[in-house]
């Protein structure tokens, strides 16, 4: 990883720690929309070329239901492809 790259995840995880100590866990669709997409690169990065949402729900800790959601919108925008 590149150090703008380092800098920018870890002022996203300063923002996201913030947040997660103010709502006790919860995250909004968009910071769940740029914590999966950073998931997908980096998994891309390493050769994968299928994932599974249980693989994001075990990694990102977010709930089901916001994943599904954040990967349709995703799968609408040409992302992703194959959501279901």
């Amino acid at each position: 990883m590149k150090i703008k790259e380092l800098e920018s995840e870890i002022t996203l995880l300063k923002r996201r720690l913030e947040h997660l100590e103010k709502s006790n866990g919860h995250v909004s669709d968009e910071e769940a929309r740029i914590m999966i997409n950073r998931f997908i690169s980096r998994k891309r990065l390493e050769g994968a070329s299928r994932l599974n949402i249980l693989d994001i729900m075990a990694e990102l800790n977010l709930p089901p239901e916001q994943i599904n959601k954040v990967m349709r919108f995703m799968e609408k925008r040409g992302i992703v492809k194959e959501v279901g």
